[in-house]
């Protein structure tokens, strides 16, 4: 059997003690990863503590925040982990968005187990599923055991290895002509393929350059389909990296079946989709839902993220953070424009990496701390825009046109 982690998360280890789970932990984990954890609680001990922690709980999970909040990885060696405790540390993680998975070691003990141990042990084997675990893998013969191994996988967001030099673009909106004419003033020289993996194009940059895109390659623009075409030739290519936007987030939902309205623009891409084969949404499908939250890059000098990404976020992946991520800091109320209220994250970001998104439109790139925001609305009339990385240059077109009103003027974040 394969399991597979990821370099940030949390194990816990369920079982009885003689089920093995102290020496799985020992072969497949590095000593300062565990954390022993062991309460002997009866009934008349769970009564006085009237929902509260014990000392060891107590203990337990300070020892493993500690570890989450520098992203390590964490494995819990609990011996009768009750639903209490399991609740506990499956909150500890979700605070720190931190990927859990279970082993639970329904093996054979020794003689001297407890009534009680083995009441409780049939007792999490019905309860666990519905306590809120994504990922439980369960062992029910020691025979599993030596052939289990554990890899390890990086982040999804960690392309740290990736130095550059890079040129970031901002939200595209299915204006395909500007993409183009940016990128050819990028010095990008793109040609027809008949290669059906590149979707119509091969890219290359005589002097090594790749692309970073920030996500919402479509919606409200003429060409959704060819920026698609476009881009993911790029990214399978491997020339170019992508962030997916709320935008293509929606879209994906859409061709994955689920009810989605067909607003800001999603009727018109739905529209300009229909001419094209059922396989090409399947590939867009899969593209979208391929893509990273967000992306760190140069040994985490840069992160590339749709609507910005909070330092505390960044390389932690949670439902949370692919909102934000998606969305940005939102207050939940409305503009006079009726467009969301969006809060600038960005004045308060202290970090030394730098940050590049789009999401918000602005007349001129906003610079922000170490942040900028590069959506300077071209599907709105303005202009499509690429900063240049490290060089922190900008580079620009104007829009052939205005294919969307805005609604209001475009105008910097609500500070």
């Amino acid at each position: 059997m394969k399991i597979t982690i990821q370099e940030f998360c949390m194990v816990l280890f369920v079982g009885v003690k003689g089920s093995g789970k102290s020496a799985f932990a020992k072969q497949h984990f590095k000593k300062e990863e565990v954390i022993p954890f062991e309460e002997e609680l009866n009934e008349e001990k769970v009564k006085a503590l009237r929902g509260q922690q014990s000392p060891a709980l107590q203990e337990a999970l300070l020892q493993v925040e500690d570890r989450l909040k520098n992203k390590q990885t964490t494995a819990v060696d609990g011996t009768n982990l009750n639903a209490r405790s399991r609740k506990a540390f499956r909150m500890l993680a979700n605070k720190h968005h931190a990927v859990i998975l279970v082993l639970l070691f329904d093996l054979p003990t020794s003689d001297n187990v407890s009534e009680r141990q083995a009441f409780l042990q049939k007792k999490t084997l019905k309860s666990i599923s519905n306590e809120g675990f994504k990922r439980i893998t369960i062992f029910h013969s020691k025979e599993e055991l030596p052939s289990v191994t554990i890899t390890r996988k990086p982040m999804p967001s960690d392309f740290k290895h990736e130095k550059g030099p890079f040129d970031l673009i901002g939200d595209v909106h299915g204006c395909f002509d500007e993409l183009k004419e940016l990128l050819v003033k990028l010095n990008y020289k793109i040609i027809p393929s008949e290669n059906p993996e590149l979707y119509g194009y091969e890219v290359s940059h005589p002097s090594g350059r790749r692309l970073i895109f920030v996500g919402d390659f479509t919606d409200r623009g003429p060409k959704s389909p060819e920026v698609l075409r476009l881009v993911m030739s790029m990214w399978k290519s491997g020339i170019a990296f992508c962030a997916p936007g709320n935008h293509d987030d929606k879209l994906r939902r859409k061709l994955s079946g689920k009810n989605v309205k067909l607003t800001h623009g999603l009727d018109g891409t739905m529209e300009q989709l229909e001419k094209e084969p059922p396989e090409f949404h399947e590939e867009i499908r899969k593209f979208i839902r391929a893509l990273p939250s967000h992306l760190e890059l140069d040994d985490g000098k840069l992160v590339a993220a749709h609507a910005g990404l909070k330092e505390s976020y960044h390389g932690r992946h949670s439902g949370k953070v692919f909102a934000f991520c998606l969305y940005g800091d939102v207050t939940g109320k409305l503009t006079p424009e009726g467009k969301p209220e969006r809060l600038v994250w960005a004045k308060h970001y202290t970090g030394s990496a730098l940050i590049v998104y789009g999401h918000t439109p602005v007349p001129e790139p906003d610079w922000i701390n170490n942040t900028v925001d590069i959506d300077t609305g071209c599907v709105f009339g303005g202009k499509l825009t690429a900063l240049c990385y490290p060089e922190r240059t900008l580079v620009e077109v104007s829009a052939h046109k205005t294919y969307c009103e805005y609604g209001g003027p475009i105008l910097p974040l609500i500070k």
